[in-house]
């Protein structure tokens, strides 16, 4: 599963990586991606980025880390 770790971007940098991220990933057929907000303000962000996303399926916190998402992509 390919990973992206968004610590210590802005929130508008985090976003468009993270969009950026999913649109590459998708067009690679990947099913999964990681991505780390850690426990700030992206975090409570990226819920809504997600269901912004017309490449995102799914997505929920990863159970041993809270900062880490699991997304499954279109």
């Amino acid at each position: 599963m390919k990973t992206i770790d968004l610590h210590g971007s802005t929130i508008h940098d985090a976003w468009k990586r993270f969009t950026a991220f999913a649109y590459e990933n998708s067009l690679d057929k990947e099913k999964y991606i990681r991505v780390i907000t850690g426990h700030g303000a992206l975090q409570k962000e990226f819920p809504n980025w997600c269901d912004a996303c017309v490449h995102v399926r799914k997505y929920e916190t990863e159970p041993y880390n809270k900062g880490s998402w699991k997304v499954r992509l279109r």
